[in-house]
């Protein structure tokens, strides 16, 4: 879930390629233009060959925007996802946490929030809720100076 006290402008739902239904992306734009936030909550397949699909249709919708972030169960470690996946290459960055995977005894990182260079870090943590087998990661992320400006009104 995507909680914020702003309202989008723009929410799509994306079916991912691959064979079983149930994996997809929910593109989510805040603001307009150049200083739009683009944030994309996925829910990747097991298969690596499956999920570096995925992640390929996951770049290339968001390719033409500065401002990123990319979260969910990618079902893999963020090493994968920024060093061998077409994710590569891209400036994401990320934190190192512990685990959040399996919520009874949290063992393997597989739910990342991934980051465009533009945006920094300022606290993360893994919540220790177990809602699902997932424990939830939690992020505050620091804006850009230029997105955080009340924009002028034209008269």
């Amino acid at each position: 879930r995507l909680l914020s006290r702003f309202a989008p402008e723009l929410v799509e739902d994306h079916k991912l390629p691959g064979m079983l239904p149930g994996r997809g992306a929910i593109l989510t734009s805040f603001g307009q233009g150049q200083d739009s936030l683009l944030v994309v909550m996925m829910h990747l397949a097991l298969s690596p060959r499956t999920r570096n699909n995925q992640l390929a249709y996951i770049r290339e919708r968001v390719a033409d925007h500065q401002h990123v972030v990319l979260m969910g169960d990618m079902n893999t470690h963020a090493e994968d996802l920024l060093e061998r996946s077409p994710l590569r290459g891209s400036g994401l960055h990320t934190a190192s946490l512990p685990g959040s995977y399996p919520s009874w005894k949290p063992a393997r990182m597989l739910d990342h929030i991934l980051l465009s260079s533009s945006l920094s870090i300022e606290q993360v943590e893994v919540l220790p809720q177990p809602i699902s087998d997932h424990l939830p990661v939690a992020m505050h992320i620091r804006l850009p100076d230029q997105m955080c400006r009340p924009r002028e009104t034209k008269r």
